[in-house]
């Protein structure tokens, strides 16, 4: 008899909230802009810039919320936000990129998220992408791009390398950024 055990999954997980949720997305991109002059890291790393401390809001709170709750319902374990830097803004300006790169710190593995996720709350007439970046055993640099839309979240392992396309427009490609760890 043959027995089959996976080791590890890559996969993107995306969608919006559901129709009855109270969460107000321009309030949301007015609180993570007045973020702007806050960097959480003044680190050499080029992609670390873009990532700015929020404060606390209910309205996060509640998007938080949502994803935890049926990500549980969904594949029956939790996603707990990491406590120091679990929830930024991540801004761009016109013709601004956000090179490739993941959220695993190879110094503190403990203390580096599981997951990352990225919710839209401000986007001009133009739609920007996101690109993940992934091996598949020998078919090495494969990637998957997903536009972006104000009000959906995406969700993908950690160590996946991940690259958001250059914002083209006028006004600013708003983003809450989440890292969270697995809680079985």
């Amino acid at each position: 008899m043959l027995h089959k055990q996976p080791l590890a999954e890559q996969f993107i997980i995306y969608g919006e909230l559901d129709d009855v949720s109270k969460v107000d997305i321009k309030l949301l991109r007015n609180h993570t802009l007045s973020s702007f002059a806050d960097t959480l890291d003044s680190s050499h790393l080029r992609w670390k810039k873009h990532y700015r401390k929020v404060n606390y809001h209910q309205h996060i709170q509640w998007v938080q919320d949502y994803i935890r709750d049926h990500w549980r319902e969904k594949y029956d374990f939790t996603l707990v936000p990491l406590p120091d830097d679990g929830i930024s803004g991540l801004i761009q300006q016109t013709n601004e990129v956000i090179p490739v790169h993941q959220h695993i710190d190879e110094f503190n593995l403990y203390g580096s998220p599981d997951y990352s996720a990225l919710y839209c709350v401000g986007m001009g007439e133009k739609q920007s992408s996101i690109t993940i970046h992934y091996d598949d055993g020998r078919r090495r640099m494969r990637s998957w791009t997903i536009p972006m839309k104000v009000g959906q979240f995406i969700v993908w392992p950690s160590h996946l390398k991940h690259e958001i396309d250059k914002n083209t427009n006028k006004d600013f490609l708003v983003n809450l950024s989440f890292k969270y760890q697995r809680l079985d």
